[in-house]
C-alpha cells in the first residue's frame, strides 16, 4: 500500500465534531508530493494549513487527477506507477491516503474524468504516446480506447472536464488560454477561448460552472453556460493543485428508503466514527455501519488517518419501511405419502415459497399446495422493496406407510358425500344424497375423536373448534358407501 499525504483542516476536540468546520465536500489532489486537501464548498475554495508528511518515494509522488465514481461513490486518483513514463489509476481511501492500484495505464496521461454515467476518460500528454488524444478507459476490462484526437497543441494537453448538463467533454489547454468542446454523441470539435491564464491540470463542474486547476494553487471560477467568462478565482490556496473533485463519506444517496434492522455503511475505514440521527449523536455509534431504526437525516463524523483532525459526511434523509408480517398456517403437520396439504400465507406484496431454503419455482401465490415433507417458508416482499419470511417454517412430515393404511382410505364418491368447507375454522357440513348414518373425526394417529350418529339425516353438522389445529380424517358411512376425506383445521 502507498499513501497519499493529506492536508487537513484540525478540530481541537472530538465534541467539536459537529460543528459546521467539519463540513468538506470538495478533494483537491495535488503533487510533489502527492496529496489530499479536504475543503469546502459552500463559500467557494478554502485553504486549510497542517500538512502530514508521510515520506512517500519521490517517483511515486505525483497525483495528477482525481474523480469520484457516480455510481459506488469510490474515489479514483491517477498517479505515478514508480516510473515516470508511465501512470496509472488507483482507488484511494480519502481518510488515510492508502490508495491501491487497479489498471495501470502503460502510459503517459495527464488527466482523467468520469461523466455521470460511469464513463471514464483520460488524454495523453506531452510525454505520452499521442499528445493530446482522449482514450476511453474500461478498468473491468483493463482496455483503453482512442475515441478521438482533439487539437489541442502537441505541447499542451492537460485537463479534460465533463458537463452533465450538456453531455459535453472539454480538453483544456496547459497553457495559451484555449478550451475544445467537444458533443459526446458525434465527437464534433467547438473552440472557445477562455480568461483562465495559468498552467491548468484539471477541472470539475460546479452548477454551470467549471473550476479550472492550474499549477500553483490557483483555482479558477468560468462560466460554461453561457459566457465563459470567469466568475471567481483564488490564488496561492493549494500549492501543486492539479485537480479536484466532490466526494461522500455514506454509501447511500441523499435520500433513501431503507427497511427497519437494515444499515447505513460508511464508505472508508477509519479509526474513529460518530454518527448523528437529526443532528443528534447517536449513542454506541463508533462503527462503521449504523443499524436503522427510525426514519431522519442521518450524518456521519470521521476521523482522518490518526490525527485530532475530523470530517462530516453529506446528510442522508432516511425514511425507514417496516418489513412484513409472514404468517404461516398450519406450522406443523403430517400427511400420508401422495396427499397434499395447503400452507397459508401472508396476503400482498410479493410472494416466494421455498422449501429446506431452496426457491420453489413458479411458486409466488399467496398459498401454496405443499405436495412434499419437509420446512416450507414464504418469503413476502413489500411495495418499499422491504422482505421477510416466517421465524418459524411450516413443517410437513409424511405419516408411516402402515398409519395412512389402517385409516383405510378410500377415494371419495363426490356424487354421493359432499363435505364442506376445507380448510376449516372449526364448523363442518357433511351432505349425503343417501342420508348419513355415521360420521368419525380421526387423528392421524388412528384415534377417534369424535363419534357422531347420523339417522340416515341428509345432512350433518361437525364442530371441530375444540380441537387443535392439524390435518384430520372425516370417515362419512352412507347407505351406499363409506368416504374418508382429510380436513384441514385451521
Amino acid at each position: 500500500m502507498k499513501k497519499l499525504l493529506l492536508m487537513l483542516g484540525i478540530i481541537s476536540s472530538f465534541g467539536a465534531m459537529a460543528q459546521d468546520t467539519t463540513n468538506y465536500r470538495i478533494l483537491v489532489s495535488g503533487t510533489y508530493p502527492a496529496s489530499l486537501y479536504f475543503t469546502k464548498n459552500d463559500t467557494g475554495i478554502a485553504q486549510f494549513a497542517d500538512v502530514l508528511p508521510n515520506g512517500m518515494n519521490p517517483n511515486q509522488s505525483t497525483s495528477q487527477a482525481i474523480y469520484m465514481h457516480p455510481e459506488t461513490y469510490k474515489l479514483y486518483a491517477l498517479l505515478d506507477t514508480g516510473s515516470l513514463a508511465e501512470r496509472a489509476i488507483y482507488e484511494i481511501n480519502p481518510l488515510t491516503g492508502e490508495n491501491t492500484m487497479v489498471y495501470n495505464l502503460g502510459d503517459l496521461f495527464a488527466s482523467v474524468e468520469i461523466t455521470d454515467s460511469g464513463r471514464v476518460f483520460g488524454i495523453h500528454g506531452n510525454g505520452g504516446s499521442t499528445p493530446g488524444a482522449v482514450y476511453e478507459i474500461d478498468i473491468e476490462n483493463q482496455s483503453t480506447t482512442m475515441v478521438f484526437q482533439s487539437s489541442v497543441p502537441a505541447f499542451e494537453p492537460r485537463a479534460l472536464g465533463f458537463n452533465p448538463s450538456t453531455q459535453q467533454l472539454y480538453v483544456i489547454s496547459g497553457y495559451i488560454d484555449t478550451m475544445y468542446v467537444y458533443d459526446m454523441n458525434t465527437w464534433a470539435e467547438s473552440f472557445v477561448t477562455s480568461v483562465i491564464d495559468e498552467e491548468v491540470h484539471g477541472a470539475y463542474y460546479r452548477n454551470d460552472t467549471m473550476a479550472i486547476v492550474a499549477y500553483g494553487g490557483h483555482i479558477g471560477l468560468i462560466d460554461i453556460a453561457s459566457s465563459y467568462d470567469a466568475v471567481g478565482f483564488e490564488y496561492d490556496v493549494f500549492p501543486h493543485a492539479m485537480d479536484l473533485t466532490g466526494f461522500k463519506l455514506i454509501d447511500a444517496p441523499a435520500s433513501v428508503t431503507i427497511c427497519k434492522g437494515e444499515y447505513l455503511s460508511a464508505l472508508y475505514e477509519s479509526n474513529s466514527y460518530a454518527w448523528f440521527l437529526d443532528g443528534n449523536l447517536i449513542a454506541n455509534s463508533n462503527v462503521q455501519e449504523i443499524e436503522i431504526t427510525e426514519s431522519g437525516v442521518y450524518h456521519l463524523v470521521t476521523q482522518i488517518s490518526d490525527t485530532s483532525a475530523y470530517v462530516k459526511s453529506e446528510l442522508i434523509d432516511v425514511n425507514m419501511s417496516n418489513a412484513p408480517v409472514v404468517a404461516l398456517s398450519p406450522m406443523d403437520t403430517s400427511i400420508c405419502e401422495g396427499d397434499t396439504i395447503t400452507i397459508e400465507g401472508t396476503f400482498g406484496g410479493n410472494s416466494q415459497w421455498y422449501l429446506n431454503g431452496n426457491a420453489i419455482t413458479g411458486a409466488t401465490g399467496n398459498s401454496y399446495m405443499a405436495t412434499m415433507a419437509g420446512v416450507y417458508n414464504m418469503l413476502k416482499t413489500n411495495q418499499n422493496g422491504c422482505s421477510d419470511s416466517a421465524e418459524v417454517g411450516a413443517t410437513v412430515n409424511f405419516l408411516p406407510v402402515d398409519s395412512c393404511q389402517s385409516l383405510g382410505v378410500q377415494a371419495i364418491d363426490l356424487a354421493q358425500v359432499n363435505l364442506f368447507p376445507n380448510p376449516t375454522s372449526g364448523i363442518i357440513d357433511v351432505v349425503s344424497q343417501t342420508g348419513i348414518k355415521t360420521v368419525n373425526v380421526i387423528d392421524m394417529t388412528g384415534k377417534t375423536l369424535i363419534h357422531i350418529i347420523g339417522n340416515d339425516m341428509p345432512k350433518v353438522q361437525i364442530d371441530l373448534i375444540s380441537l387443535e389445529s392439524g390435518l384430520y380424517l372425516i370417515s362419512i358411512e352412507s347407505k351406499n358407501t363409506i368416504v374418508n376425506e382429510r380436513v384441514l383445521k385451521l
